[in-house]
């Protein structure tokens, strides 16, 4: 076996090890409470990882003297997925496993997410109008492909696929949505990161739906106001504003909008503005830019070193590291 795979076969190891001990809670230093509901985990994976946390923790505080936060009104289901990431560098929004929490579509963005391009449908169309089977209690349902490829019942009406439930949940836009919230409300840059690459996934399948009217309202509500629009109200409000004139056929989303003069004019701003190519560094060769070379921090040593990004679970350290010196940077 090659030194690289040596070195592969024991940082995957190093993964599972660091896995393992939130599924088993063995030498646990610090219990997370919300809503009734508590998980014992570690000070060194998890305050390494979040300032806020750690500054409660490491403060004169009585969490730090009881080795107890309680994180208030916060979904439990949510923080769960949080704490989880903290541990596997990935977390499930309902669509498939964490098990891949090592693959390489998690380091990738898709440059359409925040560059305002073509929303497509899973069938290719540009522009066409994603088609949902909505259940008998009137939730959302799962996206279906396009009418002319898709499975029919006897009374010709179109039949979700397998594929097309796993794939295209609406309501994980809601999920990735609170992920992301809690992740800016804590500090977790990579996690932020990894929900908006999620979200803006299956935005393209899933904006005609009440849970993409629902995620935009919770993005606005959790994400801060600036100069600079926020990452994810970026996405959402590029795509809202593609679709306008669908989604003001949907009740739900024109009350969204006489109510919350913000999202009407982002959205609107987003109508007229001129259609963007998609971004993509000097290096790439599609319509993807990598993780590895977003926002990396400076070598403390020497800034013209290079930076590798570590995903956490092969480093409780950090999820930086010099190339050259070979040290993690805090």
């Amino acid at each position: 076996m090659t030194n690289q795979g040596v070195k592969l076969q024991n940082l995957t190891r190093m993964s599972g090890l660091i896995s393992d001990l939130y599924d088993t809670g063995k030498y646990t230093d610090m219990t997370v409470k919300c809503q009734g509901k508590e998980w014992k985990v570690h000070r060194a994976i998890v305050c390494s990882q979040s300032k806020p946390l750690a500054a409660a923790m490491d403060g004169k505080f009585k969490e730090a003297s009881s080795g107890v936060i309680d994180l208030g009104a916060e979904e439990p289901e949510i923080v769960e997925l949080f704490l989880k990431f903290l541990y596997t560098a990935n977390y499930s929004d309902g669509r498939h496993s964490t098990s891949d929490s090592l693959s390489r579509s998690m380091f990738e963005f898709d440059s359409t997410v925040i560059s305002g391009t073509t929303s497509t449908t899973p069938t290719g169309s540009p522009n066409a109008t994603p088609i949902f089977c909505r259940s008998n209690n009137g939730s959302n349902g799962t996206l279906l492909s396009n009418p002319s490829q898709s499975n029919a019942n006897p009374r010709g009406e179109a039949v979700a696929t397998p594929a097309a439930t796993l794939l295209y949940q609406p309501k994980a836009l809601v999920t990735n949505a609170k992920v992301y919230i809690l992740a800016e409300q804590y500090d977790v840059q990579l996690l932020k990161h990894i929900a908006l690459n999620k979200y803006g996934k299956i935005l393209p399948h899933t904006w005609n739906s009440i849970s993409f009217v629902e995620s935009l309202r919770l993005i606005y509500d959790g994400t801060p106001d600036g100069t600079e629009m926020d990452m994810l109200r970026k996405a959402a409000t590029q795509v809202a504003g593609e679709h306008a004139k669908e989604l003001m056929r949907r009740e739900e989303f024109r009350a969204l909008c006489k109510e919350r003069g913000d999202i009407a004019s982002d959205v609107m701003e987003a109508t007229w503005a001129p259609k963007q190519e998609p971004q993509q560094p000097p290096s790439a060769s599609s319509g993807r830019f990598n993780l590895h070379n977003f926002h990396l921090p400076k070598c403390n040593a020497n800034a013209e070193h290079k930076v590798e990004f570590v995903p956490m679970g092969f480093t409780i350290t950090s999820h930086y590291r010099c190339a050259t010196c070979h040290s993690f940077i805090i």
